[in-house]
């Protein structure tokens, strides 16, 4: 079985602290192939050379490649950020808060 293909929206403390960290502590389930965050110097990580950086999510969202997208940017844009990802048919992990009504709910 190949590793799901993941792609990281939002490299921050829970992006790569959390998220990236579980992930690759799992080499045979998962994979991080793609990295995106508004800072240049959060795009790579030395753990995940072979992963291509994005400054614009839609960029990763676009990319074939990706298969489940972790979505963990700022609060503010995890319900719209999750919901482009799902229409882009992509599998989703969100972190929390996933929205801040219901209507983002």
């Amino acid at each position: 079985m190949n590793p799901i293909k993941v792609g990281i929206i939002g490299f921050g403390r829970s992006g790569c602290n959390i998220h990236a960290d579980a992930i690759a502590r799992m080499p045979e389930l998962f994979e991080v192939c793609a990295i995106c965050d508004l800072l240049p110097e959060r795009r790579t990580h030395e753990a995940f050379p072979h992963a291509k950086p994005y400054a614009d999510h839609r960029e990763l969202l676009a990319d074939p490649a990706v298969e489940l997208v972790v979505v963990a940017p700022p609060n503010c844009y995890h319900a719209s950020f999750a919901v482009e990802a799902l229409n882009a048919g992509k599998h989703v992990l969100c972190e929390k808060p996933f929205g801040f009504t219901t209507a983002d709910v």
